[in-house]
């Protein structure tokens, strides 16, 4: 599955972007934050292409009875990881605070790392309880919701 690998290169991406905005912390160097929010852009570009991917993989693997990714901890914590960068990137293009990235990136560095050591990431078929666009907007706007209590953490 293709969409593993992205979200492994997503991982390395976050975890060189944490340490590029923990090492601004202490250097204050503009061209530090600078590398650390080119890489958060990267990691976010590849965690889009990947989450992408997997609702590929899920019309593949299940024919007509594909769905959003967002349906097992496994998918719901990546998401969960994406929204934090989302809102965080939203945030920086307005206020420009790269410090921030120090304290957030971590959180969507420390759940995909749970969601890529720990959790099953097979493609199941849903439930047919769950069989509902329903079920795709309330993840949507309950992860927002999530992430952005994160970033304000």
């Amino acid at each position: 599955m293709l969409s593993v690998k992205l979200f492994n290169l997503t991982t390395i991406a976050y975890f060189g972007a944490m340490v590029i905005f923990i090492s601004y912390l202490v250097t204050r160097s503009r061209t530090v934050s600078l590398v650390g929010n080119i890489l958060c852009y990267i990691g976010f570009a590849l965690h889009t292409a990947a989450i992408g991917m997997r609702w590929y993989e899920s019309y593949q693997m299940l024919g007509a009875d594909g769905r959003a990714p967002l349906t097992n901890l496994y998918e719901s914590v990546v998401f969960f990881a994406w929204t934090i960068l989302l809102i965080y990137i939203l945030i920086d293009l307005k206020y420009k605070q790269r410090a921030v990235g120090a304290f957030v990136v971590p959180f969507a560095f420390l759940g995909m790392v749970w969601a890529q050591l720990y959790l099953n990431d097979v493609i199941d078929p849903l439930v047919p309880a769950l069989q509902s666009n329903w079920l795709t907007y309330h993840v949507v706007t309950c992860f927002l919701g999530y992430a952005c209590f994160a970033v304000a953490c």
